[in-house]
C-alpha cells in the first residue's frame, strides 16, 4: 500500500496483525508498519514499527539486578535467537516465500548491529538505555570510594573514567552527595560537583571531590549515612550513565575494661571509654550503662567538655550477681555525637574460683 503519511520512501509492502491481542494508543490494533521501517530499525514510524521490530530481531539477554539505583550487570546476550526464519504464503502458489531479509540484514552483519543500536537509541525504555550503556558505550566510569572514615573526618568522592575507543569524547555530568534518612531515602544535598571533560582517545580522566566536616556535619542524621551519586551523559553519543552507592562514615566504639577478673557477689570497677573523633569539642557528654547487678540504666554525666581527639571516660562499680556468661552494654551521647555504641561480654567466676577470665 501506498503510506503518503510517512513520505515516499516507506511504501510497499506493511506489515499487520488482524487479531492483536493487546492494545495500542487505545485501541486493538498491530500496524499496518512499513517493512522497510522495521528493517531499518526506524521505529517512531506508525503504526506499532517498535514492536514489530522487536518481533523479529530482538535481541535476547540476561540481566543481574545489583540492587535500587544500580545499573543492571548485562551477563548474557544472543543475538540470533528472535527471527531466524521468517516466512509466508507465496503469492499464487502452495509454498512458503522466505522474506527474512526484507525485515532485517543478515543476522551479524554490521548494518544489523548498526540498526539494532539505532532502534535503541530512539526507544525509551530503561532497558534499552541499560543495554546501550553496558554493550554500545565507549566510555566506562567507576567509583573509588574510601573504607572506614570516621566521623569528623574529611573524605574523597573520586570517579574513574575511561575513554575505550581511538575518538574524543565529551563528558558533562555531576557528583552528589546526599545524607540518606533512617527508611534509606535521600535526604539533604550536602555537596555537588558539575564537570565538562573532554576525553582524548584512549584517555583516562579522574574527577575527584573533597567532602569536608563542615560539608556534612550539620545535615547529618542518626545514622551517619550517606548516598553518592553519579549521573554523567556522553554529548556525542548521547549515552547515560547512572549509578548510586551507600557510603557510611564510622562512629568511634566505646571501650569497656574491667579492673580484674569479674566474680559473683563481688564488686568490679569499669571502666568506659570513647574517643572524640570531631574537630569540635564535645559537651553535655552521657553514658548510659547497663549490665549485670544494675537494676536500672546507668547514668554518668561527664563534668567537663571534651576535646578534639581526647577520650570521653568514665568509670563505675558493678557486682555480677551470680556465676554465668553476662554483657555489659554502654552507649554515650552528646550535643554533638549521638547515638555510639560498645559492649563486653564476660564470664562472672562463682565466688569459691578466682581463675575467670573476662572476654570480650
Amino acid at each position: 500500500m501506498e503510506r503518503p503519511d510517512l513520505g515516499p520512501d516507506y511504501g510497499g509492502w506493511q506489515a499487520l496483525d488482524s487479531t492483536p491481542q493487546e492494545k495500542s494508543e487505545g485501541m486493538f490494533r498491530c500496524g499496518p508498519s512499513s517493512v522497510r521501517a522495521v528493517r531499518d530499525g526506524e521505529i517512531h514510524k506508525p503504526y506499532d514499527t517498535a514492536f514489530m521490530f522487536a518481533t523479529v530481531n530482538a535481541d535476547k539477554l540476561k540481566w543481574k539486578f545489583c540492587g535500587k539505583n544500580q545499573p543492571l550487570k548485562l551477563l548474557e546476550i544472543n543475538t540470533t535467537w528472535y527471527g531466524q526464519k521468517i516466512v509466508t504464503k507465496a503469492v499464487g502458489e502452495m509454498k512458503c516465500e522466505y522474506l527474512t531479509n526484507t525485515y532485517k540484514y543478515p543476522e551479524g552483519s554490521r548494518e544489523e548491529r548498526m540498526t539494532m543500536e539505532k532502534a535503541l537509541r530512539k526507544s525509551e525504555s530503561k532497558y534499552a538505555k541499560d543495554y546501550l550503556n553496558a554493550l554500545f558505550n565507549d566510555v566506562t566510569f567507576d567509583f573509588d570510594l574510601q573504607d572506614d572514615i570516621k566521623i569528623g573526618q574529611d573524605f574523597n568522592v573520586i570517579l574513574h573514567v575511561k575513554n575505550r575507543t581511538n575518538q574524543s569524547h565529551q563528558v558533562q555530568g555531576n557528583l552528589r552527595v546526599d545524607t540518606a534518612t533512617r527508611t534509606g531515602n535521600t535526604g539533604d544535598e550536602v555537596k555537588r560537583l558539575e564537570f565538562d571533560i573532554n576525553l582524548k582517545p584512549k584517555g583516562k580522566e579522574v574527577i575527584k571531590m573533597l567532602v569536608t566536616f563542615d560539608d556534612y556535619y550539620k545535615k547529618l542524621g542518626d545514622q551517619a549515612s550517606f548516598k553518592i551519586a553519579c549521573q554523567a551523559t556522553i554529548v556525542d553519543t548521547k549515552f547515560d550513565y547512572l549509578a548510586q552507592h551507600d557510603f557510611k562514615v564510622r562512629n568511634p566504639d566505646i571501650k569497656i575494661s574491667i579492673d580484674g577478673e569479674p566474680v559473683s557477689h563481688q564488686e568490679v570497677i569499669v571502666n568506659v571509654k570513647v574517643e572524640n573523633s570531631l574537630p569540635i569539642p564535645l559537651t553535655k557528654g552521657k553514658f548510659y550503662i547497663q549490665g549485670p547487678g544494675l537494676d536500672e540504666q546507668l547514668e554518668i554525666e561527664l563534668k567537663e567538655n571534651v576535646a578534639p581527639g581526647s577520650f570521653a571516660t568514665a568509670q563505675f562499680k558493678l557486682m555480677p550477681p551470680w556465676a554465668d556468661h553476662d554483657r555489659i552494654s554502654a552507649k554515650f551521647t552528646s550535643m554533638e555525637m549521638k547515638d555510639i555504641d560498645g559492649f563486653l561480654s564476660l564470664v562472672a567466676m562463682p565466688a569459691a574460683a578466682t581463675n575467670g577470665l573476662a572476654r570480650e
